[in-house]
């Protein structure tokens, strides 16, 4: 029996990972990462299109390579790549546990796949899984004695993520160490290689250089955070079992310097240099990074993925640690399906699969649709978001390179060379900050005539803390104008036929009701009549506005629920939060919370200013349930309140069946 298992074991848990991973892979619409995953995915279909795309270093010309193939069968084809890659990845973490003599060696397989972020990268089309393959596969060479070989393989770690070079000085060193001066110059054969054939193209031998694609400095980029934020990441990114498991793992590993054993003593070195260092180097290059705002830096957790196959390492070396105290009974063998179990259903209870994409995704796909199959789909895109051109790939022409059909914004100057008849669509999130147009900047634009727009059913709000919207506007000839805020009503008004409009409560504070504080009602100004309510420093909460669900509708759910008021801050409210606020709430306890951001909405000071959003109600469990609408302000800034309203936008078809 113990033969079978060493020999077969572990590929039968790899052939069962392998057919759940594909399952999950083509079940699942979205995928973690954001945008870069599109990115990577168009540069990897087109690069046989458009070959230059090969040497693209923002596209990571080994992953560019070896994923060509298999992006041709679209999104799910380099999805598969990222499965089978990642698989190697514990095939290999598995070949070094049984060379460290690590037992049971096959758990590392789960280690390694079921780390929640890392398996959250698997479904994905992005660049950590290569790079993570590559290190191990280089760590793994090392160990088998294999130098040149493993030398070779790391020379080609910075192709696969461009920070990968930060890791090469180690194994300078570990040559070093273990005499091996032959090995160090094939360090650079991956820079070499690369040099010499970009060089065609390039005319430069020096092109990786001068080519690099990341600034020190980005201004759109531009975060400065905590050195500790992927720390404060630590259960997303690792799990509780995982954290436990190569905690004791490093303990143990540093109780082996301390022994009488050279040998043990001389293997720990090693351990530690091609392990655990590597893991400790890249967290830290990263946190600083983020902590710096350097290099186009968001404190994204995913750039971590990469290294986490080493975390699981450590983490078999903590078990194996654990697995010598136990006595050679029935016992091992509950503790390690025990383990196994926490691992596996951890990743399951941090992240969900299949995946879902997320609003943005959900609303470029609405929007791409709706244009599809509008009567302006074959006129030129000018997109912000790259989402459109995914999301469009069924149209002839529809590949990023394709000029004459589709080209992206890059910044507001863009705008004046679009010729007429053209369509552009804008983002809040890629539009606003990537290429720094503002929303305002095209609705005050006579030129441009807004075609439609859209937005989440409740505010979302994305990088900057922008509101997430879609707009598609129409390039007009010079001799033509539009109004696009009228535009907006129209269409609003259009969209809004198919909801029967409740009003639900109209307050104006002329009258002091129950729940009012009488000596927050002032005159000192008015948006109608001649009173307001006054929210001061000390007061953290407007009047609470309670409706009962059954005063609303029958219905349980499709029901919108849109606040409006007036409001007049005396300063701005850029630096300190004040929200809108809709609560669904049961027995006093919220179970559904919307909210609108002011600081987001470039209010004016010292005038009155409308604010309004609509709320979905996703399901309202009872018609005793309440309905909570009021003002929130814990950043204590002053403002005037007026002219309250609630309504309630219920389905007219649904009313009617």
């Amino acid at each position: 029996m113990r033969k079978f298992i060493d020999k077969y074991l572990h590929w039968i848990i790899l052939s069962l990972l392998c057919i759940l991973l594909i399952t999950l892979s083509f079940l699942s619409e979205g995928y973690s990462g954001g945008l870069d995953n599109i990115y990577h995915y168009f540069f990897s279909r087109y690069s046989f299109k458009y070959p230059h795309l090969f040497l693209d270093l923002w596209g990571r010309p080994l992953f560019t390579i070896l994923t060509s193939p298999f992006s041709q069968f679209g999104f799910n084809g380099i999805k598969i790549f990222n499965v089978l890659a990642g698989l190697l990845t514990c095939y290999f973490s598995y070949r070094i546990a049984k060379r460290l003599k690590l037992a049971p060696s096959f758990l590392v397989i789960f280690l390694v796949c079921f780390t929640p972020l890392y398996c959250s990268m698997l479904l994905t089309g992005l660049t950590e899984i290569l790079f993570g393959l590559v290190l191990v596969l280089a760590i793994y060479f090392f160990f088998e004695e294999k130098y040149i070989l493993s030398s070779i393989v790391i020379s080609f770690l910075l192709f696969a993520r461009n920070e990968g070079f930060i890791l090469l000085p180690l194994f300078f060193l570990a040559f070093l160490a273990k005499k091996k001066v032959k090995a160090i110059p094939f360090l650079f054969t991956g820079f070499l290689f690369f040099s010499l054939l970009g060089s065609f193209y390039y005319k430069d031998f020096l092109w990786i250089i001068h080519n690099f694609p990341y600034s020190a400095h980005n201004p759109a980029y531009y975060k400065s955070g905590s050195f500790f934020h992927f720390f404060t990441m630590h259960e997303k990114i690792l799990g509780a079992p995982l954290e436990i498991l190569a905690g004791i793992g490093i303990l143990y590993l540093f109780s082996l310097f301390f022994t009488k054993d050279r040998i043990k003593r001389h293997d720990a070195f090693y351990e530690s240099l091609m392990i655990l260092i590597p893991l400790i180097i890249f967290v830290v290059f990263h946190s600083v990074l983020y902590r710096k705002g350097l290099g186009g830096s968001l404190g994204l957790d995913r750039v971590i993925a990469g290294v986490l196959p080493l975390a699981a390492i450590l983490g078999m070396r903590g078990y194996h640690g654990i697995n010598k105290l136990l006595p050679d009974t029935w016992m091992k063998t509950i503790i390690l399906i025990v383990c196994i179990f926490l691992v596996t259903r951890t990743n399951f209870l941090t992240y969900h699969y299949p995946v879902e994409l997320d609003f943005e995704e959900r609303l470029e796909k609405q929007s791409s649709q709706w244009f599809e199959k509008s009567k302006f789909a074959d006129e030129k895109l000018y997109y912000s978001d790259f989402n459109a051109c995914f999301f469009l790939d069924t149209q002839p022409g529809a590949d990023m390179r394709n000029y004459s059909r589709f080209e992206q914004l890059h910044s507001v100057n863009d705008l004046k060379a679009i010729p007429p008849g053209c369509i552009v669509q804008w983002d809040g999130h890629f539009g606003a900050n990537e290429c720094g147009v503002p929303r305002d900047s095209l609705m005050l634009n006579p030129h441009l005539k807004l075609l439609n727009y859209f937005q989440p059913d409740e505010p979302a709000y994305t990088l900057g803390g922008h509101l997430y919207q879609i707009l598609f506007f129409l390039v007009l000839p010079k001799d033509e104008k539009a109004d696009n805020f009228s535009l907006m009503d129209s269409l609003n008004s259009e969209k809004e036929k198919i909801f029967q409009h409740k009003i639900l409560l109209m307050y104006d504070f002329e009258t002091i009701s129950k729940g009012i504080d009488s000596s927050k009602v002032t005159s000192e100004r008015a948006y109608s009549g001649s009173q307001s309510f006054r929210i001061d420093k000390q007061t953290e909460f407007s009047p609470v506005f309670d409706i009962k669900c059954s005063a609303i509708s029958s219905l349980k759910n499709n029901i919108s629920i849109r606040p409006t008021a007036y409001v007049f801050p005396t300063a701005s409210l850029q630096s300190d939060p004040v929200y809108l606020v809709v609560s669904l709430e049961e027995k006093d306890k919220s179970y559904q919370y919307e909210t609108l951001q002011l600081n987001n909405l470039n209010l004016k000071v010292n005038q009155w200013n409308k604010i309004s959003f609509t709320a979905a109600l996703h399901d309202i469990k009872s018609g005793n349930d309440v309905v909570k609408v009021y003002l929130w302000n814990p950043g204590k800034k002053e403002l005037f309140l007026d002219d309250f309203q609630v309504e309630a936008l219920i389905p007219i078809i649904s009313a009617d069946k």
